[in-house]
């Protein structure tokens, strides 16, 4: 089966398995099963939004994309703002009702893996079961490798094999998480926070309040958590908001910086440089 059956307008979640777009959504698509689940190659372009409701967990393997103008929410509850997707991962668990969002003219490339539960009873856990929690835009090179090697793989006990070791691999992410000074749950609540005052300044003090920590063991803990210092996030969540709305509107160029927390046009213009290779005004022009 080649990697794309061609392009797709759906309304309905039947051709994947749980995994619905609204009609205008332009797609490319192609699934599989295994034994203990299934393999879904989704390509989405335009403007659209997406709802996942499995019966089984499902990891996505983000490829390419970036929502940066975009939310997503789990069971009711906002789980994500603007976010770069690319080689990330989400982990949704089985029953939960996945909803998100993405405006602009990008693109988004991912594979969604099942996994029955069932296979839990080959841990060493046995039939205790495994209870998994929603995790988004992890970087997890190990999960990362393994779910590329379960996708390329065509003897059934090798893939078998590898989905048990990728249970394990998230269970030790669950560990990690309830361990962390940070866990998903703080995390979730900071990303809004900084999300909803993009518009001011924010300072590590204020950010380290918001999760009750002192601002030296905050920094710490959440690069160990995010992989970059605090100011450095709230910079790139500046950018990609700002990206989006050159991008998408006319607003001036000095109305996005302010809008998007920077002091002035000129730190803005700086800033946007540094990070894209182009000033806001041809980033505009490109896009067009």
């Amino acid at each position: 089966m080649g990697r794309y059956q061609g392009l797709l307008k759906m309304t309905d979640d039947f051709a994947l398995g749980g995994i619905s777009y609204n009609p205008e959504a332009v797609l490319k698509s192609s699934s599989k099963g295994w034994g203990y689940g299934r393999i879904d190659h989704v390509h989405a372009e335009s403007e659209h939004t997406v709802e996942v409701k499995r019966e089984q967990p499902t990891l996505i393997l983000f490829d390419a994309g970036a929502a940066t103008d975009g939310m997503s929410w789990l069971d009711g509850k906002r789980s994500t703002g603007p976010r770069c997707l690319d080689r990330k991962i989400d982990l949704i668990p089985a029953h939960s009702e996945f909803s998100g969002n993405f405006h602009g003219r990008g693109k988004i490339a991912y594979t969604a893996i099942t996994i029955d539960e069932r296979l839990a009873a080959f841990l060493p856990s046995g039939d205790k079961g495994l209870v998994l929690s929603p995790l988004f835009t992890l970087n997890e090179p190990r999960i990362r490798w393994l779910s590329e090697r379960f996708v390329s793989v065509d003897d059934p006990l090798h893939r078998e094999s590898i989905a048990i070791l990728l249970l394990v691999e998230m269970s030790k992410v669950e560990v990690r998480e309830y361990r962390s000074a940070l866990p998903a749950l703080k995390l979730r609540y900071l990303k809004e926070y900084v999300l909803e005052n993009l518009h001011r300044p924010m300072d590590l003090e204020e950010l380290a309040g918001c999760v009750g920590l002192s601002p030296f063991y905050f920094s710490r803990e959440f690069k160990k958590a995010i992989g970059v210092s605090p100011y450095q996030y709230v910079i790139e969540c500046r950018l990609q908001l700002a990206n989006g709305l050159i991008v998408d509107t006319d607003r001036s160029i000095l109305d996005i910086a302010l809008a998007c927390g920077f002091s002035s046009g000129s730190q803005f213009s700086k800033v946007f440089s540094d990070k894209f290779g182009m000033t806001p005004s041809m980033a505009r022009k490109q896009s067009r």
